[in-house]
Order: C-alpha cells, then structure tokens, then sequence
C-alpha cells in the first residue's frame, strides 16, 4: 500500500532501498524498482524458466508488465502526497525476442507529459547487453488515495 503521506518520489525511493515492501506482483515478475528520479524511474528483473511460453521465449506479458511498472511509476514520481496512478492504456511493440538467458532486463521509464488528470511516459527494455526488446507508451490517470 501506498503511504498517504509520501510524495511519489518519496515512496519511489524507500521501495529502492527496502524501507518499504514490493507488492507481491513483483515477486511473481522477478522485477524490482532499482533507481527513481523526478520525471524517470528503471525496474530491473530477472525472467526465469517459469516467465517462459509454450515456445520457449519469455511471455509478452512479463514484458508488458515491466514497461507498466516503469512508465507507471515515472508518472508516479512527480505526484504530489495522496495521490497515485492507474494505468488506463499500454501501447507495446515488441522488438526482439526475450529469453531466459537474456540476463537482467532494464525497463527505463520517462514522463512525457503530466496534467493533473493524466500522465503518460516512455519506456524502453532493453537486455544485459544493452540491446532494446521492447518500447511502450503508459498512460495513466491520476487518483486520490482513500483513507487506508
């Protein structure tokens, strides 16, 4: 859960550290925040044999969901306290193939625009060798957190 009390970047940089916890989704992409800034956020993960599809190759999705973490979370970092995002759109396009030997993916997220409505980023992922897999555009509305 989001501290109401955190601006966006705030609570950014205490789940970089540890101080406060991954959600449980992130266990299950093998993807942590590793760095946050004002308008730019990177989650790094770590797709196994168990990311894998019927063919052989990480499942979309797995990408898909470490582009939403990082465009999501660029938007997030220029939140004011109480406030978050909710992604209403992810636009993908798939460049490369991504394998379980790929080591180290790196989901680069930057803010494109913000409003006090909607937010929309950028994202790239690229591999361990720096080669890009994947692009994506996140758009995101922005809400007020309830009373936890």
């Amino acid at each position: 859960m989001i501290p109401s009390h955190l601006s966006g970047l705030a609570y950014l940089r205490k789940r970089v550290t540890g101080e406060l916890p991954d959600p449980p989704v992130f266990k299950t992409m093998a993807m942590r925040i590793a760095h946050a800034e004002e308008g730019m956020v990177q989650v790094v993960a770590e797709p196994d044999r168990n990311h894998l599809n019927s063919s052989g190759i990480v499942q979309g999705g797995v990408s898909a969901s470490i582009l939403d973490a990082a465009t999501g979370f660029a938007i997030h970092s220029l939140l004011e306290a109480g406030l978050y995002v909710v992604t209403v759109g992810l636009e993908l396009h798939f460049l490369k193939p991504v394998f379980a030997d790929n080591g180290t993916l790196t989901a680069e997220g930057r803010i494109v625009h913000l409003s006090r409505k909607i937010g929309v980023a950028d994202g790239i992922l690229s591999d361990a060798a720096g080669n890009k897999l994947a692009t994506a555009t996140g758009t995101c509305v922005i809400a007020v957190l309830k009373n936890q």
